[in-house]
């Protein structure tokens, strides 16, 4: 994705006294001090990239989502997981025979 098309989303930022919890449906669901906001569909269509010491965005087909993490390891752990599970889900479609 170029940042052209990346400048006509939506985007939200997330900053500190956010929660997010990885769900078995491959959701990430986020939370503001335990009060549940929203979540982020974990797809083929999502990507995740980290894009700074403890930043890391979210990228789905309508909305750029920007985190910001306390402690720099935790940007890198969470791109990481977060492209595990996009890559699991992946499997999972396939062997299903889903696109």
């Amino acid at each position: 994705t170029n940042n052209r098309s990346l400048k006509n989303k939506n985007k939200w930022t997330f900053y500190q006294d956010r929660l997010l919890k990885l769900t078995k449906d491959f959701r990430l669901m986020y939370f503001k001090k335990e009060v549940y906001r929203g979540d982020i569909t974990l797809s083929k269509q999502v990507s995740v990239r980290k894009v700074k010491i403890h930043e890391f965005e979210i990228i789905t087909p309508h909305k750029l989502f920007h985190f910001r993490c306390k402690q720099g390891d935790s940007a890198s752990e969470w791109v990481n997981l977060i492209k595990a599970v996009i890559k699991e889900k992946k499997r999972r479609d396939k062997e299903a025979g889903r696109k």
